[in-house]
């Protein structure tokens, strides 16, 4: 996995998780197609790309709000 995967699994996801938090994490920027699935294992809900439509993202957030009372 890339460097930076690792540091949102590690020490965002994690701090969160420690500080007891259940929010949806969405992140944004270039992710290796391969970094995916363990962002997703990680708790990450959104892995937006570049150049994403507003639209995209607004129903990625929209889908991760919703996403908080399931599970």
């Amino acid at each position: 996995s890339s460097a930076a995967s690792d540091v949102y699994k590690r020490q965002i996801v994690g701090a969160l998780a420690d500080a007891g938090l259940e929010v949806p994490v969405v992140i944004g920027g270039i992710v290796p197609d391969d970094d995916r699935l363990a962002l997703a294992d990680a708790g990450v809900v959104g892995v937006l790309g570049p150049g994403a439509p507003a639209e995209e993202v607004a129903t990625c957030v929209r889908d991760a709000a919703a996403s908080r009372g399931r599970g």
